[in-house]
C-alpha cells in the first residue's frame, strides 16, 4: 500500500526535453492527505503540472515536461525510492527522471501513471467481463516447472527457425495497435527492440507508424517483420497492404481470422474510444480508414467506441475461409491465419493450405469465456 503522505512530501517527476508553457506551472492545492497516486492522477487528469516554485530549487524547467514536486522528508524519499519513481539532478541543475523497470509489471504501474484513460482502457481492457483476460493469466499461472539438474548450462542457444528464418528464441513480438498512443516512437520502437533481441515482430495494420517507415526504422537488419492483415471490404486496400508488405521486405502474412465485428470491450464504450486528433491509421491515406473518431450517430445509439464503429464500417463480416485462400493467390510471402482455438478450425487451415497457425484469443479482446490460449495449445 501506498502510505498516506501530506502534500508537501511528495515527490514525482516524469522528465523529457520538451519546454513547458508557463501557464502551466501554476501551482494548486491539494487534499492535505494526498498520496502519491493521488498526486500522479491528478496531474494526469487535470492535464497541468502539479508542483511548487522550481525556480528557487535551481532547476532547469525547459527540459521538464511533467512534474508533482512538493517538499518532503527522508521517509517520502525514502518511500519513493523503494517504490521505483527516483529522481536525480543532472547537468547544470536538469532533473532526469530514473525509473526502474525489472519485470512486466513495472511497466504496468507505470503505464498507469503515464497514459490517460482513452489510451490506457484501449490496451488493458479485454471483452465484456474480462473473464478470459484473466484465465489467460491463470493458466500460465498454472503451468509448473519440472527441473533438471548437473547439467551442463554454460553455453544456452534458445534458437529457433519459424517460416525458414532463425531468431534467437521462440518468443516473437505479436502485433499491437495504435502503439504511438503510448510513446512518439510507438511502432518504431518496438522494431528496434526486436532487432536488438533477434526476433520477429509482428506488425498490426492499424499502426500508427507506416509498414514503410517502420521497415526504415531497422534498415539492413535480419530479423523478420510480418504484418498482421484485416480482410477490408475494399479489397483493393486489403490487396495493397499486402503489396507494401511485400515491397518493403516483411516475409510473412498474419491474417487475423476472428474479428469479423469487434469484441464489446466495456472500457472502450464508457470512453467512446478514439484516436488521439494527432495520430492516424498511418497504413491509409483515405480518411475513411485512417481515421477512428467518435462512434456515429447510430452507433453510438448502441453505446458503440469508436474503434467498434470503424470495424462494423470497415471490415468485412462475411469472412471465410474462401478468403483465406483469396489471400493466398494475392501474396507472393507465406500467409498465417491467426486466432485458431479448436483443432477443427486447424485442420481446415491445414486444407486451406495455410503456410502457419497462430493460435490465439486475441488476448481475450473478442470473445469473452473463450478458452485461455495455452489451455488450447495442445489440442
Amino acid at each position: 500500500p501506498i502510505p498516506a503522505f501530506n502534500r508537501k512530501e511528495v515527490l514525482s517527476a516524469f522528465l523529457g526535453t520538451e519546454p513547458i508553457p508557463a501557464h502551466l506551472l501554476a501551482p494548486i492545492a491539494p487534499p492535505e492527505d494526498s498520496t502519491v497516486e493521488d498526486m500522479i492522477s491528478l496531474s494526469a487528469r487535470r492535464k497541468i503540472l502539479v508542483c511548487t516554485d522550481l525556480g528557487s530549487r535551481g532547476l532547469d524547467t525547459t527540459c521538464v515536461t511533467h512534474v508533482v514536486l512538493f517538499d518532503f522528508p527522508t521517509t517520502a524519499i525514502d518511500y519513493l525510492h523503494r517504490a521505483g519513481r527516483t529522481a536525480r539532478a543532472g547537468s547544470r541543475g536538469k532533473v532526469t527522471a530514473m525509473p526502474s523497470f525489472v519485470s512486466l509489471d513495472d511497466f504496468e504501474k507505470h503505464a498507469y501513471a503515464r497514459l490517460d484513460r482513452n489510451a490506457l482502457d484501449y490496451y488493458r481492457s479485454g471483452a465484456q467481463d474480462m473473464i478470459t483476460v484473466r484465465e489467460n493469466q491463470r493458466a500460465f499461472d498454472r503451468i509448473v516447472v519440472r527441473p533438471r539438474v548437473l547439467r551442463d548450462v554454460s553455453t544456452i542457444d534458445m534458437q529457433v527457425t519459424v517460416q525458414g528464418q532463425p531468431i534467437s528464441s521462440p518468443i516473437c513480438i505479436a502485433p499491437t495497435a495504435m502503439q504511438r498512443m503510448a510513446h512518439p516512437e510507438g511502432e518504431c520502437a518496438t522494431a528496434r527492440a526486436s532487432v536488438r533481441k533477434d526476433t520477429c515482430m509482428i506488425l498490426s495494420s492499424w499502426s500508427t507508424t507506416s509498414i514503410e517507415d517502420v521497415a526504415a526504422s531497422t534498415p539492413n537488419s535480419h530479423a523478420p517483420k510480418w504484418l498482421q492483415l484485416y480482410i477490408y471490404k475494399d479489397r483493393e486496400a486489403t490487396k495493397r497492404l499486402i503489396e507494401r508488405a511485400q515491397d518493403s521486405g516483411y516475409t510473412a502474412i498474419a491474417l487475423t481470422v476472428d474479428t469479423p465485428f469487434l469484441g464489446r470491450r466495456l472500457a472502450d464504450i464508457r470512453n467512446r474510444f478514439q484516436l488521439p486528433p494527432h495520430l492516424t491509421m498511418a497504413n491509409f491515406s483515405d480518411q475513411g480508414k485512417a481515421q477512428v473518431g467518435k462512434a456515429d450517430a447510430a452507433s453510438a445509439a448502441d453505446n458503440a467506441s469508436g474503434l467498434a464503429a470503424y470495424v462494423a464500417s470497415q471490415i468485412d463480416p462475411t469472412l471465410s475461409w474462401k478468403h483465406v485462400q483469396w489471400v493466398k493467390s494475392v501474396a507472393r510471402i507465406p500467409v498465417l491465419v491467426k486466432g485458431i482455438l479448436t483443432a477443427e478450425d486447424a485442420r481446415l487451415a491445414v486444407d486451406a493450405g495455410v503456410d502457419g497457425i497462430i493460435v490465439s484469443n486475441h488476448g481475450g479482446r473478442q470473445i469473452d469465456t473463450a478458452p485461455a490460449t495455452i489451455d488450447v495449445l495442445e489440442e
